[in-house]
């Protein structure tokens, strides 16, 4: 638009406006670094939590090589709805070599379907939330979230967040994986004996931690995709396995540092490496 249809229109100003917008920083103060850092992390380690499901639901369906590329595109919240619905079809007529630990299993899977759901609710609030570059303190970072009131107006609630409370989700929903991925090994090896061959998946690495480093790149969990996953008791192959990337290498003794322990809660024996 020209100069004099600007004056026009009585905002002759704007383009001044503009310019020094553009100029001051938004979200760039030291205190946002953590914030941005802690968002960053839960969008990251969520994206992997939602492999883990599509490759869960490859398990549940009894998909023999768990190709989770038919999923690409399927929305995280239909990807839930679908493993319940296979759920639903094994509860209702559980067969093979034991019916009773695949009824087990599938209310393992049903405990932790209800834990990313709820993860997948606080991911979206936080992740599509929009964020004031202003603060209320005491807290680090503000989320400015719109209620419907009673007669269906909206109201502007601020919410509160430092970069510790956000740091837990990011944990929560890391720790989540690690489930997902037995979950998704046991259900596979309940159609498949673990002699049979690896298992056709290609992301590892190291175990969970108890807690995460406040600025600490994520070298140590950076998603690994050529390497292949093999079952557990092949592990001895290839090092440390989990659901992460790739740990250790192939040798036939333990990583330094890390000791097997058993991670079954329906039955079976399913060792992962963590650091001891």
């Amino acid at each position: 638009m020209s100069e004099s249809a600007e004056e026009s229109l009585g905002i002759a100003w704007l383009p001044a406006l503009v310019e020094k917008m553009k100029s001051e920083p938004v979200f760039e103060e030291p205190r946002w670094n953590q914030i941005l850092a802690e968002l960053g992390r839960i969008t990251a380690y969520f994206d992997t939590l939602e492999s883990h499901l599509k490759l869960l639901l490859c398990a549940l369906r009894r998909h023999p090589q768990l190709d989770m590329t038919r999923y690409f595109r399927t929305p995280i919240s239909e990807v839930i709805e679908k493993c319940e619905k296979a759920l639903e079809k094994l509860e209702a007529n559980p067969t093979g070599r034991n019916p009773a630990l695949l009824t087990e299993l599938c209310k393992d899977c049903r405990l932790e379907l209800q834990k990313c759901d709820k993860l997948r609710d606080r991911r979206n609030e936080l992740i599509h939330a929009f964020w004031s570059p202003q603060t209320f303190p005491p807290n680090a970072a503000t989320r400015i979230r719109p209620e419907k009131t009673i007669i269906g107006t909206y109201v502007v609630n601020p919410q509160g967040h430092d970069a510790a409370e956000l740091r837990a989700v990011a944990l929560e929903i890391r720790n989540a994986v690690p489930d997902i991925y037995a979950l998704t090994i046991k259900t596979w090896a309940y159609w498949n004996p673990f002699h049979s061959r690896p298992l056709p998946i290609s992301h590892l690495a190291q175990d969970k931690p108890t807690v995460l480093p406040p600025s600490e790149p994520l070298r140590a969990w950076e998603l690994k995709w050529d390497f292949p996953l093999y079952l557990p008791q092949q592990a001895h192959e290839c090092g440390g396995l989990s659901p992460f990337g790739f740990g250790g290498s192939h040798r036939s003794t333990l990583p330094s540092g890390l000791t097997s322990r058993n991670t079954s809660s329906s039955g079976f024996s399913s060792p992962v490496w963590s650091c001891g």
